[in-house]
């Protein structure tokens, strides 16, 4: 990646607390972003699969809620999600990248 092709680092105290940004960190931010998202976007219609709060309201909040899940490949190619091991390994070759670039700068 050339220089003009970096992203810019945008600094806040958020990051400034934080050394590296680990893969469940992201995924963790993106599933917020998503929850927010069709919270604000959602109609309150489920379809068939209809499911009512207190009030007697649609809430299809568990139902259709959209998320990102991290995806494991085995050796046959097929995948599976990701468990709390795979997770693990996931945030420390995340963290060696980073450590890796940050060395190589």
């Amino acid at each position: 990646m050339n220089e003009t092709m970096k992203p810019a680092k945008k600094i806040t105290a958020a990051t400034k607390k934080k050394l590296y940004f680990t893969t469940s960190d992201l995924m963790n931010k993106m599933n917020e972003t998503l929850k927010s998202v069709y919270k604000e976007t959602s109609t309150g219609d489920c379809g068939d699969d209809e499911a009512f709060n207190k009030n007697g309201d649609a809430d299809c909040s568990d139902i259709n809620m959209p998320t990102m899940q991290l995806q494991r490949r085995n050796p046959d190619g097929s995948t599976r999600p990701a468990d709390e091991s795979d997770m693990k390994v996931a945030d420390l070759q995340s963290k060696l990248k980073q450590a890796a670039e940050h060395v190589a700068t």
